[in-house]
């Protein structure tokens, strides 16, 4: 059985690879490591033939050592370009910081839930002013993590509900859920 932190990294090390600092990979048996592969590379290769592709080309890091493997088990032709271990580099380079955030308010029990951690909020309840400090939060959070300014203009609702709770024939409270952020994307800084 493998590891429970057994990467396809450590997987293709005990198989034999020297992959980065091969010496640090979990100690697994070559059986498992290998049964681990195979079942990945399998996976792979089912959804590459549900696309009946010529060829396939391979990026990433692993590429080197996984795209023969699904190739075959795939039965297509593959090649692996010089560069493919920097196609991660390129994406993580041109994306654009993204996060969402979920908010539930509770007007009558004055509680605000943000991801599910309970937030001071001292502003109105109704659903207006609960969408602009969601929509401040996100900012605020992909600020302070290094997103582009240029990028914040993205920030979006991808869902609102709310209503009303009637005890007695009383308004009792205003429900208000949202989910409120950037969705993944080039960022605005390369287009």
């Amino acid at each position: 059985m493998l590891c429970p932190c057994a990467t396809l990294t450590y997987s293709l090390n005990r198989c034999g690879e020297e992959i980065r600092d091969h010496e640090r990979s979990p100690s697994t048996s070559s059986a498992s490591a290998e049964a681990a592969i195979e079942q990945y590379c399998t996976t792979i290769a089912l959804a590459v033939t549900g696309h009946t592709p010529g060829h396939l080309i391979g990026t990433s890091f692993l590429a080197p050592y996984l795209v023969p493997r699904i190739a075959r088990a795939a039965g297509v032709s593959y090649s692996v370009p010089p560069c493919a271990d920097s196609s991660n580099a390129v994406g993580v380079a041109v994306s654009r910081y993204s996060l969402a955030l979920t908010v539930h308010a509770d007007s009558g029990r004055r509680r605000l839930l943000v991801n599910g951690a309970m937030k001071e909020y001292h502003c109105p309840w109704d659903d207006e002013a609960l969408v602009a400090y969601g929509k401040g939060e996100v900012r605020r959070m992909a600020v302070s993590a290094g997103a582009s300014l240029e990028d914040l203009d993205r920030v979006e609702i991808s869902a609102l509900s709310s209503y009303d709770v009637i005890r007695a024939g009383r308004r009792e409270s205003h429900i208000t859920d949202l989910v409120v952020g950037i969705s993944p994307g080039v960022s605005a800084v390369v287009r």
